[in-house]
């Protein structure tokens, strides 16, 4: 048999076992673990010593397979109940017990984040770092595995830096390194789930920042390491495993390889299409999500009909989740809408495109009105009706859409998730922008003032200075980038000096049209002197 034919033949294996997982017997695991529960309760009245342990163990285990299958309600008092019984352990014989109460309040963490209790999750996630921050018994998957925890407590109490340290920390815990050029493993092969774990939550705080390529080799590893498990039997991993998998395809979509992402999507498209299919409050909002993507990479291909018939379905699933489960499915559709959106105004149907946009906009503004988190979403949705209306030469709705798109960029702004380099460079732009408009519907002074805005930031851009940080230009090789009051210096970005130019041409025009001839020589020549500057900058 050649290589291509072992390949063929294990591939078909797999897909049989990911069919025989969407029967009912795919729970036969919760309910054994249900049983287990019983005679964990009945040794634990016979036997206290042992017992106790084992009604501990059980609850645990059964708190993490209540979340894989997406029964977080469940998950979340049964992880309570688990860190009851360690607690009463631990007071007995705390130098025994104290690493698996920590990993049980790094479970309970995890599940009180998932039904949004974020400041109880923090509280856990760090009681369960400080029981083995110093604890000699402790190995490195319970250090890891707390870390994890505390990563996405942090994460979810709006700590995007500290979330970053913790889970690097975590990683740097579990992953292979070389000593004396030979590599050593830390995990064993009942430990892989810590590391896979881990791994794809760090892939996420990668996307998160934007570092597509950091976090497609992250997801990458991920999926090698739950592969690994799920070859070996682990099946209680599929969905994790698949998980992984699908997050692959959405950093290779967001890097432009959208061939390669339908390629990777496939495979967890068809089993959680299946899974929705038996259990649709679980997994029919992970269908319609990688449904909008899959449209969304279709349409950038060119595949407009096929991405406009997928994204219709995806929004159709969204809907029917948000008659039963709004709170989880609201964010999906206003991202289903707006993909649907895009595939309308590709085949020239703006009309039907605006529609959906602005039911779209309705979600987007509710959301974020509760949470901060939505801000960027609705800032990129602004901007897609905003940019619609032009096109259809309605100035007025554009103009407003606009200026909205302006106020949440200044949200944005103070938002720790976005960074002050990055926000300033958003509201420059889509100041410009908002100036150029209103210049077009001959609004000269109030695009004059949205234009002196975005150039004021911009200068501060190039020049390095940004709420206060200090970016240098790298014009020492031999001094490492030192920024004010211990902040880390940012390395200019050459593409603003480009808008910084079109900003003040624009502005001299406005000038010009006001009379300020003088005010509109300085900006023109300032403007030029840039662009000879972009255009002859001497090489390197």
């Amino acid at each position: 048999m050649s290589n291509d034919q072992r390949v063929t033949v294990r591939r078909r294996s797999e897909m049989i076992s990911l069919a025989s997982l969407t029967t009912p017997s795919r729970w036969s695991l919760v309910i054994s673990l249900r049983i287990r529960l019983a005679c964990a309760r009945a040794a634990a009245k016979v036997a206290p010593e042992w017992g106790r342990v084992w009604l501990a163990t059980v609850w645990v285990s059964l708190a993490e397979h209540l979340a894989f299958h997406q029964r977080r309600e469940e998950a979340a008092l049964a992880a309570r109940t688990a860190v009851r019984c360690w607690l009463l352990l631990h007071r007995r014989r705390p130098d025994r017990h104290q690493a698996r109460l920590a990993h049980a309040l790094g479970v309970l963490a995890d599940r009180l984040g998932d039904i949004g209790a974020d400041e109880e999750a923090l509280a856990a996630a760090e009681r369960a770092v400080e029981l083995v921050q110093d604890h000699p018994a402790a190995d490195a998957v319970v250090l890891a595995t707390t870390r994890h925890a505390l990563s996405l407590a942090y994460a979810r109490a709006g700590r995007p830096d500290d979330a970053m340290t913790t889970i690097e920390e975590a990683v740097a815990l579990l992953r292979p390194v070389e000593v004396d050029g030979a590599r050593v493993v830390r995990l064993t092969p009942s430990s892989r789930p810590a590391l896979a774990a881990v791994l794809t939550r760090f892939g996420e705080f990668l996307a998160g920042r934007g570092r597509y390529e950091e976090a497609l080799a992250a997801y990458g590893e991920a999926v090698v390491t739950y592969q690994w498990l799920f070859r070996r039997g682990r099946w209680r991993y599929t969905v994790p495993y698949l998980g992984a998998q699908g997050e692959r395809a959405r950093q290779l979509g967001a890097l432009g390889r959208y061939a390669e992402a339908l390629e990777q999507v496939a495979r967890p498209l068809a089993y959680f299409q299946l899974m929705a299919g038996a259990y649709p409050a679980q997994y029919r909002c992970v269908q319609a999500a990688l449904l909008a993507d899959v449209a969304e990479w279709r349409g950038a291909l060119g595949q407009h009909d096929e991405a406009l018939d997928g994204a219709d379905l995806a929004v159709a699933l969204f809907r029917r989740e948000c008659e039963t489960q709004p709170a989880r499915a609201e964010a999906g559709l206003a991202f289903a809408l707006r993909c649907l959106a895009v595939q309308l105004r590709a085949l020239n149907r703006p009309a039907e495109a605006v529609v959906v946009l602005e039911e779209a906009l309705v979600i987007r503004r509710r959301l974020a009105a509760n949470s901060s988190g939505h801000l960027a979403p609705l800032a990129s949705l602004l901007t897609e009706l905003a940019d619609t209306f032009w096109a259809m030469n309605k100035r007025g709705p554009s103009i407003r859409l606009t200026a909205e798109r302006v106020a949440v960029d200044r949200q944005l702004v103070l938002d720790p998730r976005t960074g002050p380099e990055e926000g300033s460079r958003m509201l420059a732009r889509d100041l410009y922008l908002l100036g150029v408009r209103r210049r077009a519907m001959g609004q000269l002074e109030d695009a004059s003032q949205a234009l002196e805005e975005a150039v004021d930031r911009l200068r501060d851009l190039v020049a390095g200075l940004v709420s206060g940080v200090e970016i240098t230009g790298g014009s020492d090789p031999g001094q490492g980038p030192t920024g004010r009051s211990g902040v880390a210096a940012i390395a200019a970005n050459p593409d603003d000096q480009a808008l910084l130019a079109d900003g003040l041409e624009e502005l001299a025009h406005v000038y010009d049209a006001r009379g300020y001839l003088v005010e509109a020589f300085i900006a023109i020549d300032e403007s030029t002197a840039i662009r000879d500057r972009l255009v002859f900058a001497p090489r390197s």
